[in-house]
């Protein structure tokens, strides 16, 4: 619930509750409660599994963070540095602006993203792969932040499950965008209308060898636990997409439609008689 902030001014709330018959919603009182009850359980028990599957994934990511080799990920991010903005003239007239949020989502469908929407106009793409705490999100914030120390505005997207985690930087000005994938999150840029370069790099071989053989059973076990976890969150919010659905039908038959469509119209013709003022 958003309240507005200038009411009957600028903002203004339309309450469909006006439109609906309360003899008919009474009807199904019980139902709706319950199924109320239980959606609001399901979200509460999807929500402990990601708490979960993040926990084994850190500890996934811990055995991999104390095992690689800090000198090549330094040497990585220096070589991407000079690949993204060797051709880019800093400014330093105004800040740049940096637009945050979300490109992928948990959701009743599993995990899904909007890659292809948000990368229409790129040109090229750097995909950097590998297990958690591989180095892949310390070079990320390195670009990003490289990025910002140039005047460049961007565009970052963070993981959903860890909202620390860059998952997608893109420059618009350089038709240029930084992606981090995994076996989880897949990607193939065969949408994309102007791609011209898909690089991908194995942060994997920046691994010492020796050293992560040693956890290869604590690593398994975590990976195991996450993907149980998630795979079950995805699972409930699926099924309070279901629940919901039935709640919807219980305040469907006691709708007025008719009424609404009329509101809807009348906001409408508002809207275009705005345009016409300006």
């Amino acid at each position: 619930m958003v309240d507005p902030k200038n009411p009957g001014i600028i903002d203004e709330i339309i309450n469909l509750g006006n439109y609906w018959n309360q003899t008919k919603l009474l009807e199904s009182k019980e139902r709706i409660i319950l199924l109320s009850n239980r959606a609001s359980r399901l979200y509460k028990i999807a929500y402990s599994n990601l708490k979960e599957a993040k926990v084994a994934r850190d500890e996934w990511a811990s055995y991999y963070s104390n095992s690689i080799d800090l000198a090549k990920i330094n040497e990585i991010t220096y070589k991407l540095k000079n690949k993204i903005f060797k051709d880019v003239v800093p400014q330093f007239i105004k800040y740049p602006t940096l637009r945050q949020g979300f490109a992928s989502a948990n959701t009743p469908e599993g995990l899904v993203h909007f890659f292809d929407s948000i990368l229409q106009d790129v040109h090229k793409v750097i995909a950097i792969k590998g297990d958690p705490g591989t180095g892949k999100g310390k070079v990320m914030e390195a670009l990003l932040n490289g990025g910002i120390s140039l005047g460049l505005d961007g565009e970052g997207y963070y993981c959903p499950l860890n909202h620390d985690k860059l998952e997608l930087i893109y420059w618009p000005a350089l038709s240029t965008a930084v992606l981090r994938i995994n076996e989880y999150l897949k990607y193939s840029p065969g949408y994309l209308p102007n791609i011209k370069v898909f690089e991908e790099i194995n942060f994997n071989k920046f691994v010492n060898a020796d050293k992560i053989d040693l956890y290869k059973d604590e690593i398994a076990n975590a990976k195991e636990r996450f993907a149980e976890n998630h795979k079950r969150a995805l699972q409930k919010l699926a099924q309070v997409k279901a629940t919901r659905t039935e709640l919807e039908k219980c305040y469907v038959k006691a709708m007025d439609f008719n009424t609404i469509n009329d509101k809807r119209d009348e906001l409408y013709k508002r809207i275009l008689s705005y345009g016409e003022n300006i």
